[in-house]
This record gives C-alpha cells, sequence and structure tokens, in this order.
C-alpha cells in the first residue's frame, strides 16, 4: 500500500477532491485523520501549550532522537512504521493508496516529505479570496472572527506554495477552479499521476461518498450532490460593504507575488476582481469590531485563559499551561 496526500488550505475544495478520488476502488481514505501533526510537532520547541511542559518534552525526546544510531532518520522509520501499520488497518484489502486529506498539514509537508520518500503528493491550490469569503461564512456565519483561522490565511498560502516549489517534481498540481469547471480532465490527470484507471462514472457516484468522523465539510455533504461550477463566484457575496471590500484588498496585499503565482493568480488579478464589486450596504461597525476582538484574541491567547477557567470550575483542578 502506498500513502497519497492532499496538501491546501482549508476552504479549498478537498473534501470534495476527497470523495471524488475515495470513489475508486483503489483508494481508501478516512476523514481528516490529523495523526501526523502531533508527531511532528513532538520535536518542534514553538507552537505547542500543553500541561506536561512541551518544551521540556521536546528537548527531551531530541537528546533521545540523537542517541539513536541514524538519529532523526530511525526517529521517521518508525514514525513510518507506525503510520502505515494504522493506515493499512482503515484501507480496504485491495486499494493501491490511502489517501489522507488534513488541511493542517501545511505545516508539516517538509517533514511529511522526508518521512514518506515514496509517497504520492496532491497539492490543491484555490482563489484566496474564495478561501477568505468561505472561512467567514461556513465557521463563521459571515462575520470577521478569524481568531482561530488566522494561521491558515496569512501563513498557510506561503507555506502551501513554498512546499510546492521544492516537491512538484514528485507532485501534481490542481486548481480548484479547474476541478470545478472542467472536473473530467482534472480528474484523468490525477489518476493518471497515480498510474490508475480513471472512470467517468466517479462524476455521477460521489455523492454517495460521505464519511464518518468529527471532522471534515459537512455542510458539502448534503448541500452538493454534483459539482456546480457557480460556486467558484459566491465568494463576492461577501463582500456587502465598502469596509468589506478594503478588507478583502488589504488581505490581497497581503500574500506575497510568489505565492499568488504559484495559486495561479497575480496582485493585479485579485484586485481587479475585487474592485469590480460594488457593495450594496455602509454599515461596518460589527466588521470592525469583530476584527478588533479577534486581533486581541489572537494577541493575547484569549482562548487559553479561557479553557483554564472552564477546566477550573468543572473539575474543581488548577490548569497550568506549558510552552
Amino acid at each position: 500500500m502506498k500513502l497519497l496526500f492532499i496538501f491546501s488550505l482549508p476552504r479549498s475544495g478537498s473534501t470534495l477532491l476527497q470523495r471524488l478520488l475515495s470513489v475508486h476502488p483503489k483508494i481508501s481514505t478516512a476523514p481528516e485523520p490529523w495523526l501526523l501533526l502531533p508527531f511532528c510537532y513532538a520535536t518542534k520547541s514553538k507552537g505547542v501549550f500543553s500541561e506536561y511542559d512541551h518544551g521540556t518534552g521536546c528537548n527531551a525526546l531530541s537528546s533521545l532522537i540523537y542517541k539513536l544510531p541514524n538519529c532523526q532518520d530511525d526517529y521517521y522509520e518508525a514514525l513510518r512504521q507506525f503510520v502505515y501499520h494504522l493506515y493499512e488497518k482503515l484501507s480496504d484489502e485491495n486499494s493501491v493508496y490511502f489517501l489522507d486529506k488534513t488541511p493542517r498539514y501545511y505545516l508539516i509537508i517538509q517533514e511529511i516529505a522526508k518521512i514518506f520518500p515514496d509517497a504520492k503528493f496532491i497539492f490543491l491550490f484555490r482563489n484566496p479570496l474564495q478561501v477568505l469569503a468561505s472561512v467567514i461564512n461556513t465557521w463563521h456565519k459571515g462575520r470577521f472572527r478569524l481568531e482561530r483561522n488566522y494561521m491558515d490565511l496569512y501563513l498557510g498560502p506561503q507555506l502551501l506554495a513554498e512546499s510546492y516549489g521544492l516537491l512538484q517534481h514528485r507532485s501534481t498540481k490542481i486548481l480548484f477552479d479547474d476541478l470545478i469547471d472542467n472536473p473530467e480532465k482534472s480528474l484523468a490527470d490525477i489518476f493518471g499521476y497515480l498510474d490508475l484507471d480513471y472512470n467517468p462514472e466517479i462524476l455521477k457516484n460521489f455523492h454517495t461518498k460521505i464519511f464518518g468522523g468529527r471532522l471534515g465539510d459537512k455542510e458539502g455533504y448534503y448541500k452538493y450532490d454534483q459539482i456546480d461550477s457557480e460556486v467558484s463566484q459566491n465568494w463576492k457575496n461577501s463582500i456587502s460593504t465598502k469596509y468589506r471590500k478594503k478588507v478583502f484588498m488589504k488581505y490581497i496585499s497581503s500574500l506575497s507575488p510568489r505565492t499568488l503565482q504559484v495559486f495561479g493568480y497575480s496582485h493585479d488579478q485579485l484586485q481587479t476582481l475585487v474592485e469590480d464589486i460594488r457593495p450594496v450596504r455602509s454599515g461596518s461597525f460589527q466588521d470592525r469590531f469583530d476584527i478588533l476582538i479577534s486581533n486581541l484574541f489572537r494577541i493575547f491567547e484569549i482562548p487559553l485563559f479561557i479553557r483554564k477557567v472552564k477546566v477550573r470550575l468543572e473539575s474543581g483542578k488548577s490548569f497550568v499551561l506549558h510552552r
């Protein structure tokens, strides 16, 4: 069995692509495993808060890995065998690939490439404006409460583009707009990359694929039973005020030309798309307030404090988070 990964940002159409690919009898999958994130972050000194003091734990593990005969290679080999063992148990008997679709793997793409040198990678890129609008509307009911997705929107595009630049020789790239405008060609290209036969019946049967588990695009499961190219235009409805128009323009400016080029766009192209929109409302108080609160939550790590309070109230025990 081989491993297959979809690398993308959240809200980029990865669940749709996963459903399409999983119709093939040679591909098994599971909803957003997130399995590799904690194991890769176990050797990172930054990015984790924990009760057990992650900083000390990271130093201890790094010391242990250094004592192994082949150091990090031995750690990766053990991790590779562990992951293969679990995914084999989740796979159908005749599967050639197990597909892991976990959007935040953009944080550890380079580690995954080292751990699984024989794995196949599909990089899925979507118009960043569509991603921003989808995050706002799907997860935050149309509001700019983006503290939990700031990393996805501002760091994610850069990491995804940089990783593709380093791994494009062993990967395939697909644009979301191409997938929904011409799914037959996009899927034929992917299955050619995977050395699997493409059956057009996939487009008729993918809507029957509903994965269990807690994560994944549940809304999309029931909202779309066929591929609709109009979905690529829905993001424009999010720019309903002049202030929102400024926010979207500012977001475009935050992304580097190189990043946008890999995504298949340019600053001028995206700015023109936003400039052509005529807002229907003038109000901005709620959006300004949401952005202020979102920034405060993000900068001062307010969710961590809230978690401490909840644990204290629920269990009566003190709760300390360590870096």
